[in-house]
């Protein structure tokens, strides 16, 4: 549930800002995860090369660098290119993967989901158990042990004092 709840924060936060962890991988290679304009990207960029040239250099660039770009299916999306760094070195490669925050939203709201039917169902259950019902439709079964009358479900051994409630 508080994946569930994170991810919709990230969300509504993507439209205003882009959140980056970043990691290296090995010395120069990075792997990085941001969540920006509705979609989760998990990208990796290859080792840098060369040195930084001196002096100062201008270069208009996009950021983020993968926006504007054609969003695939639904927000999925797989993608590569090239990385012009701020302190000039030669571009980077770069290839990645885009999840939009809906799918990861609606992803980590099953499992909760999920565990509420069947707690739901166990309390359900044990409740028509004890009072001596049906397990299947909730039938009194206090006048027939063996075979509901109502849905023709047949019924386990019945706690006798449950049937004479």
């Amino acid at each position: 549930m508080l994946l569930c709840a994170a991810t919709l924060v990230l969300w509504m936060r993507s439209y205003r800002t882009c959140d980056v962890l970043l990691r290296p991988v090995k010395l120069g290679d990075y792997f990085c995860i941001t969540s920006e304009q509705g979609v989760f990207t998990f990208e990796v960029e290859a080792k840098q090369s060369g040195v930084p040239k001196p002096g100062w250099v201008y270069f208009d660039t996009a950021l983020p660098r993968r926006w504007p770009r054609p969003g695939g299916i639904l927000g999925f999306d797989l993608y590569h290119g090239a990385n012009r760094h701020y302190v000039f070195l030669p571009t980077t490669a770069y290839r990645g993967a885009a999840v939009p925050h809906w799918f990861a939203t609606i992803t980590f709201a099953l499992c909760p989901a999920a565990n509420f039917l069947y707690w739901r169902r166990r309390f359900i259950r044990r409740r028509r158990d004890a009072n001596g019902l049906c397990p299947s439709c909730g039938y009194d079964l206090r006048a027939s042990h063996t075979r509901c009358p109502e849905c023709g479900a047949t019924t386990q051994k019945r706690n006798p004092q449950a049937a004479t409630k």
